[in-house]
């Protein structure tokens, strides 16, 4: 790993701070994800965005977060449980993920991909779980902001997104608008 979030501050995951920068529900809705879809959240550590996607995808899709990490699991499913929303949990990381070949619709890292040994593995991994014409969402700290976040060596590039997105195979790149700390890139997994 690059840089690996230290679970001992999880709890600022959820802070207002957070909220007031990259708000959860309208960032998922630019990232185009609907009703219906069949989301997983890559390196979903407690639920920013796990929680608030399950209201989005409604009783006819799923949500499935993925973390390596035990404490952000277990925040996750006691916050999701308080929360009354349907996140189905699972052990796993970015470059190896527990899912099957095109099972899903939506497939999501925030600031994860910063944190990855091997970027490349996991977009081949993103590329793998999703189903043709399914959408790969990145969301990753914009380089020269200054909210907080990751050392600016840390922070990847749009180009240097754009570039990893490309090699692994996914078609239609596209920058989303994710506030002033923040840029999204959206792909399609090509048939």
């Amino acid at each position: 790993m690059n840089q690996c979030f230290d679970t001992s501050r999880r709890d600022r995951l959820h802070s207002p701070k957070r909220h007031g920068i990259l708000p959860p529900l309208e960032t998922l809705t630019k990232l185009g994800l609907k009703a219906g879809d069949l989301l997983a959240d890559i390196g979903c550590g407690t639920g920013f965005f796990s929680i608030p996607a399950a209201a989005i995808v409604g009783s006819a899709g799923s949500v499935t977060g993925i973390d390596p990490s035990p404490e952000m699991r277990q925040d996750l499913k006691r916050r999701a449980r308080e929360a009354g929303a349907r996140v189905h949990v699972l052990e796993g990381r970015a470059s190896n993920l527990p899912l099957e070949n095109a099972s899903v619709s939506f497939a999501l890292m925030v600031n994860v991909l910063h944190e990855v040994e091997a970027p490349e593995q996991a977009l081949k991994e993103m590329f793998r779980i999703l189903s043709p014409g399914g959408i790969a969402a990145i969301v990753e700290w914009r380089v020269g902001a200054n909210s907080g976040g990751p050392p600016p060596q840390h922070r990847l590039p749009v180009a240097r997104i754009r570039s990893l997105l490309d090699a692994a195979g996914f078609d239609s790149v596209r920058e989303i608008e994710a506030g002033s700390a923040h840029v999204g890139v959206t792909a399609i997994r090509k048939g």
